[in-house]
């Protein structure tokens, strides 16, 4: 993967997650509300999951399940131990356990289906331009 594809899948992982974390963040306690403190811890952990999973992609591989897999367990200890441990977003109990992990989730099943989507859209262009090179030849 080169640089720029990297970088497009860090802006698209970090971006929609985000998204859809703060909506869920604001959905579940609108009472708390938003400082810009919270939105930059939130930020940060987003960002922290892409880098990881960015570096992960550099032993390639191939399996599809396996890569989720690995990408959902580096998404859970990052959140857990940059989320919960240093930045102190929410207290270790079973309760915000369960919470989390569902935000987690849900998020994870979002970010998955844009990245696929993208890359849907991709390879649809690249058809297009081949068979447009092939009519042309």
């Amino acid at each position: 993967m080169n640089l720029i594809k990297r970088i497009s899948v860090f802006f698209t992982v970090t971006c929609t997650s985000f998204t859809v974390i703060i909506l869920i963040y604001c959905a579940l306690w609108p009472e708390l509300g938003l400082t810009f403190r919270r939105v930059y811890e939130l930020f940060a952990v987003c960002a922290a999951i892409s880098l990881i999973i960015i570096i992960t992609d550099f032993f390639r591989i191939q399996n599809l399940l396996l890569l989720l897999g690995i990408y959902f367990i580096e998404t859970f200890a990052t959140v857990f131990l940059l989320g919960g441990g240093i930045l102190k977003l929410f207290p270790f109990n079973l309760k915000m356990l369960l919470i989390v992990l569902g935000m987690l989730t849900a998020a994870y099943v979002v970010v998955v289906a844009a990245a696929m989507a993208n890359e849907k859209m991709c390879s649809d262009e690249i058809n297009k331009k081949l068979t447009e090179m092939k009519k042309n030849r």
